[in-house]
């Protein structure tokens, strides 16, 4: 299968999901790993007071990862265990 390139997308946008058999590359023609992402910052933007997760999976089970509580006093950032459904280490918006 030949390579689909997008160029001049801004903003570049997929109502209905974007499935990637190969590597996945933004800002690189040749993509390393599943997502590679060269030469820029990559946001999680959160548009309501709710959490947002990165997860880190094993066999399709949620294993650990960061969980950002928007919405509330501290916006704390967890490193959690969602296996265990615990908070491992928290630090808040003031960096304690």
């Amino acid at each position: 299968m030949a390579d689909v390139r997008l160029r001049d997308l801004n903003p570049a946008e997929f109502n209905y999901g974007v499935n990637v058999a190969g590597n996945l590359g933004v800002g690189t023609t040749s993509p390393a790993e599943k997502l590679h992402v060269n030469g820029g910052d990559i946001i999680v933007e959160n548009n309501s007071s709710t959490t947002v997760d990165l997860r880190f999976r094993e066999n399709g089970s949620d294993m650990l990862g960061l969980k950002y509580q928007a919405g509330t006093s501290e916006n704390p950032l967890d490193i959690y265990n969602f296996a265990n459904r615990a908070t491992l280490v928290r630090v808040d918006e003031n960096g304690k």
